[in-house]
This record gives C-alpha cells, structure tokens and sequence, in this order.
C-alpha cells in the first residue's frame, strides 16, 4: 500500500529558498520533479490557501477566505483527511499552528500532534521530532507535517531579513530531521514525499497579489517519480490533492478542481 508525506514550510519564497544556505531541501528536490515557479491561490493567506491544497478547490468555492476559527466551509468541499479515510487509509497531522485543526473534521484523523511552537525559532524542529517518532511508531498512510516558525520571522523580520534566512535554515534542518529519520528506520522508500509552500511574502506580509507572494516552491519524490524539472504544465496548489491521491492509488474526487501532474510521474508506471 503506497504513502505519502505531506511537507509545508509557510511562508517560503522560492527564490530565497534557492540562493539561501537550506541544502537538504533543495538537495531533495533534485530526487524528483520539481518547480520552483508553482502559484498559490487569492487570498493568498495560510488558512484559506490551506483549504485550497487539501480540497483543490479555490477559496471562492471552498469558502474560506480569512485565517478565522470556525472556517465557513462549503459543504461540497471533501478535504484529503476525508477523502483517505474514506478509502480505508490512516492519517496523520504534525503542526505548531493551532487553526490548522480545521482542515479535518472529527473523526477523519488518527493522529493529531499540536504544539504552540511556531513563534519559538526552534519550533519546527520541535514539531520535526514529533512528527518522526509517531511516524516511526505507527507509520501512517497519510502524513501531513507543517512548519510555521518561517512565516512568523517574515511578518516580525521582513521576508528578505537575515533572521527570514535564518528560520529557513532552520526549517531546512526539521526537514532533513525528519525525512533522515524515515531513512533510518527503514521506511522511506514507503513515502511519496511531496513538498510546498502556501504563499511567499514580501516587507513583513503577502496579502498582495505580486510575484513574491504568489510564487511558491512544489516537488514530489518517491518511486516512480521523475527526475526532472516540471516545464510544460503550470502547478497550483490546488494540483496537490489529485496528485497526492495518484501516488496513493486513490482515485480523484469529483469535485475536485486541481488536475494531477501527470508530468511529475514515469510514463507507464502505476501507483
């Protein structure tokens, strides 16, 4: 039964992501298909454009459009924690951002790990430590490990600040923790590994439209992945959902508006 990891670093530009010192993240991209040109959706803000990779719907049609408790979801909205249990799967979330809570309803996660770590500069790798040792013990079909402390020194700091460079740095070393330790417990090769961003930032915010905000980093590794740049098809984030359920063997709900990147996949391998 194929597994796949869902990794998101909030708040990371590509364009600082390649020319900063993070090497095992760009290094893991270089395994699989990559992008560093994928867009986000309007309003490019964390809750909503959550909303948008787990349902690959856009916000006017998911209907979350501000970072709130109590989201207005659209009842024909089926989110990813939704749409894997409801084929069997075990699912799991990792993350230091407590409103992310929403993305499942009740009853569709086996595992849920917050931590209140997101304004600590060690915060992710907190929530890297928890991530890798429940994965380890209970190796979940799905996984999803968020990363906020990024976003937080950009809003405080400045999305081109040195201390913005310095979270990403250390969001680089939570993700080769944790992704080390699925290599040393022998369980890697289980997941398809599928990185992002929601939003990149600039001066201290990403509510507006530019460049800079709405280009974010996407690559996918794992078996029968490609190694290569992805040129010819444009990623959104809404590409996500679909293309998690292709590396699951799930199929795609039908109300899903995001397509799967077939470009990302081995011709003639199957899932």
């Amino acid at each position: 039964m194929n597994k796949a990891l869902l990794i998101l670093v909030d708040g990371c530009r590509p364009d600082i992501l390649a020319a900063a010192p993070a090497s095992y993240i760009n290094s893991l991209s270089q395994q699989g298909a990559w992008t560093y040109n994928a867009r986000t959706v309007t309003p490019s803000i964390t809750l909503p454009v959550h909303f948008s990779i787990f349902t690959s719907m856009t916000p006017g049609n998911h209907g979350v459009e501000t970072n709130s408790s109590g989201a207005p979801v659209s009842d024909a909205a089926v989110g990813f924690f939704q749409w894997a249990k409801f084929h069997g799967r075990s699912t799991a979330m990792y993350y230091n951002w407590e409103f992310l809570r929403q993305l499942s309803p009740p009853g569709y996660l086996d595992t849920a790990i917050y931590l209140n770590t997101a304004m600590d500069p060690d915060g992710d790798m907190r929530i890297s430590r928890a991530a890798r040792h429940d994965m380890i013990e209970n190796r979940p079909d799905f996984a999803f490990v968020y990363f906020g402390v990024l976003d937080e020194a950009g809003h405080a700091h400045g999305f081109e600040s040195d201390a913005y460079i310095a979270a990403m740095q250390k969001a680089d070393q939570a993700v080769e923790y944790l992704v080390e330790g699925l290599i040393s417990a022998g369980i890697r090769d289980q997941y398809t590994i599928l990185f992002q961003s929601d939003h990149g930032g600039i001066g201290h915010d990403h509510s507006t439209p530019v460049q800079e905000v709405m280009t974010i980093p996407w690559f996918i590794v794992g078996n029968g992945i490609q190694k290569t740049e992805i040129q010819k098809t444009g990623v959104s984030v809404i590409d996500t959902a679909p293309t998690l359920a292709r590396c699951m063997g799930l199929p795609r709900h039908h109300l899903w508006q995001g397509k799967m990147i077939q470009e990302a996949f081995i011709p003639g391998t199957d899932p």
